[in-house]
């Protein structure tokens, strides 16, 4: 095929419906990014596409197009069966991973690929009953065994701004739209907070069992060590990318990504995964080159491996397997027969998982107002994000690797030091599990102690 068809086409999925052959008068919703305007004309003329949005600054679009029976391309017609096809015909890259929407009342999803997805199994029973139904205390003593190495054991002092944000369900707020946390109250920040599925600037979480209210949780526990005399702002910014069933569109992901990029984030909390499998392809996708814009501003991703027990080098899932340097990938694990081990549902990879932490009835706040335990690799991710944001108060933006403790302190706004924060919790984490991760299963006290 000739250069205009190298540009980058991203496809997604906002339901489950059952595969069914589509119709001329079907249509479906792409996400493309373009390497020039002459390419981006050329297909969109090609293709007849309707430009439903932009998002910068990854420059992605949203297209639908018809699916129509035949397409001609250089004086050649190819008939196109499926969904599948188009996206074979129409660019040397495709990692589709299912449909948005169809016309009429036919909906459909490539039959091989899944839509993003929680990476949760928070309605897992004990004894026959929900974890859910069992109230814990949250304060700074330990919950469990699984909590030890995993917690600070002195107050953080603050010497930076710091701004993190939640790609999730959202939080759940009150009827005046303010958190209905009382844990969570002190450190969300509303002012900026998004709710990309029903377009509102109230990202209620509706899921049913709270999804992103308990990652919240988990992240304020750990800010609830910061001593912080001096003031400065250390926020939570809610974004709600999954609907209530936990689904949601790789645009909408895209969108919050680039919005908490020009809002100024520090650190992004990605709980989710989409998982899907590649087509013939050649560049990066939409997704890799929005998280590449925010490397450019010094964000780091802190996101999940997943809840398959499976190999992501083998069976990738996203953005947990991109090669980005400013993503953080975490497995979860849990203490059985007096260690720390794989906790059985966990994605894992030599390669591709960088650490393990806790993921095994962890204590957070719940569905209205309650404390509960959850399980899954959704709820270590933020143990992560806990200990990042803690190293990061810390430090100056331009510390180098191996700062000493009374570095100057970073501007408000400042882009952190990802790598250094990166390094920081990869090198000091125990050497258990590094058959199945990077560097085996985090530690957050002897972090903690190298600044």
């Amino acid at each position: 095929m000739k250069k205009a068809f190298q540009f980058l086409l991203f496809m997604f999925c906002a339901s489950t419906a059952v595969a069914q052959t589509a119709t001329p008068s079907d249509s479906l919703e792409i996400v493309v990014i373009f390497g020039n305007e002459e390419t981006l004309n050329y297909w969109k003329t090609l293709l007849r596409a309707n430009e439903v949005a932009v998002s910068e600054p990854s420059g992605a679009r949203l297209w639908r197009i018809a699916i129509r029976s035949s397409i001609v391309i250089g004086g050649r017609t190819i008939v196109l069966e499926d969904p599948a096809t188009i996206i074979g015909v129409i660019g040397g890259r495709a990692d589709a991973i299912g449909l948005i929407s169809a016309s009429g009342n036919t909906n459909f999803t490539l039959p091989h690929l899944t839509p993003p997805y929680l990476l949760n199994s928070i309605n897992a029973r004990e004894n026959g009953y929900p974890f859910l139904t069992r109230p814990i205390t949250i304060d700074r003593n330990p919950f469990n065994i699984n909590d030890i190495p995993f917690l600070p054991t002195a107050p953080i002092e603050v010497q930076r701004d710091l701004k993190i944000y939640l790609l999730d369900t959202g939080i759940e707020l009150d009827n005046n739209n303010t958190p209905n946390h009382n844990l969570l109250k002190r450190h969300v920040d509303m002012t900026a907070a998004k709710d990309f599925v029903n377009n509102t600037d109230f990202p209620n979480d509706d899921h049913e069992e709270r999804h992103g209210t308990a990652v919240a949780g988990i992240v304020t526990r750990y800010l609830s060590y910061l001593n912080n005399p001096s003031g400065k702002s250390v926020k939570i910014t809610p974004f709600k990318v999954l609907n209530r069933n936990g689904v949601g569109t790789t645009f909408n992901i895209i969108k919050a990504i680039d919005q908490a990029t020009k809002n100024g984030a520090n650190l992004i909390n990605c709980s989710f995964a989409i998982k899907k499998r590649f087509l013939p392809f050649y560049g990066n996708a939409p997704l890799q080159i929005a998280i590449d814009k925010a490397r450019e501003k010094g964000i780091l991703f802190i996101t999940g491996a997943g809840n398959d027990d499976s190999n992501i080098e083998c069976r990738p899932v996203f953005p947990a397997s991109l090669p980005n340097d400013n993503i953080l990938t975490v497995g979860a694990c849990q203490y059985q027969n007096s260690e720390q081990q794989k906790a059985s549902f966990s994605n894992y990879g030599k390669r591709s998982v960088d650490v393990f932490a806790p993921g095994f009835r962890i204590g957070t706040t719940g569905k209205e107002n309650t404390l509960v335990r959850i399980t899954g690799t959704s709820f270590s991710t933020p143990i992560v994000t806990g200990l990042a944001a803690l190293l990061a108060v810390q430090m100056a933006s331009n510390a180098p690797m191996n700062a000493p403790s009374n570095a100057p302190t970073a501007p408000t706004n400042d882009p952190i030091d990802f790598r250094l924060i990166k390094k920081i919790i990869m090198d000091n984490a125990d050497g258990r599990l590094r058959s199945e991760s990077v560097k085996g299963v985090i530690n957050c006290p002897k972090a903690l102690r190298t600044l």
